[in-house]
């Protein structure tokens, strides 16, 4: 190889060096966004309690202060809360609300 070959050969190396730290930094980053689930919450989601009530009072909200920071109405709340499907909108506006994921809001299957 030449001197020139050489020196991309290790160019290229510490490029690719750098992408991995990079990357491990971006794991580390994304990991500790996330949002563990404590285990009470846990035992009653998958008790069968609605998604929407367990966040709600996990983020120590009641239906109004959620209605507020969502404009979503507080009949909808409760109505979702007592087991009506939420529309698109809505449950992309109380997961925003939240601050978690759409997904978060959807019953865990019952055994």
């Amino acid at each position: 190889m030449t001197a020139d070959g050489n020196a991309l050969a290790r160019e290229l190396e510490e490029m690719e060096e750098q992408r991995d730290a990079l990357g491990a930094m971006l794991a580390r980053i994304r990991a500790a966004n996330q949002e563990s689930l404590p285990w009470a919450m846990a035992k009653r989601l998958s008790a069968g309690e609605p998604p929407l009530r367990v966040w709600r009072e996990h983020r120590g909200l009641d239906q109004a202060a959620l209605a507020a920071r969502s404009g979503i109405a507080p009949a909808t709340i409760a109505a979702i809360e007592q087991g009506a499907e939420p529309g698109l909108r809505d449950a992309a506006a109380l997961a925003r609300a939240l601050e978690i994921d759409a997904e978060d809001l959807l019953p865990w299957p019952q055994d």
